[in-house]
């Protein structure tokens, strides 16, 4: 059904009647590309990466994420996970 109203998704079959949607096509979709607040923002070169380019707490950065997956959730009713990595 998605494909219907957006024929640029990028989903890749699972089964026949089940497929994997790119997150990183999602948050694009959602306009988040090269966006930042603060001191938190998407990575230029990957948007499934967040950046602390300062000093932001663990919270704003939380947060950043949070917007992100309502937003894609608004958008296209699928709720993202969130596969944490802190390096």
């Amino acid at each position: 059904a998605l494909k219907i109203n957006f024929p640029d998704l990028v989903a890749y079959p699972i089964t026949d009647e089940a497929y994997k949607v790119s997150a990183e096509w999602l948050i694009l979709a959602c306009n988040w590309n090269n966006n930042q607040n603060k001191n938190v923002g998407i990575f230029k070169k990957q948007a499934l990466v967040i950046v602390n380019y300062g000093d932001a707490s663990g919270k704003e950065i939380f947060e950043f994420s949070e917007a992100i997956r309502e937003s894609v959730h608004e958008k296209f009713n699928i709720l993202l996970e969130r596969e944490v990595c802190i390096i």
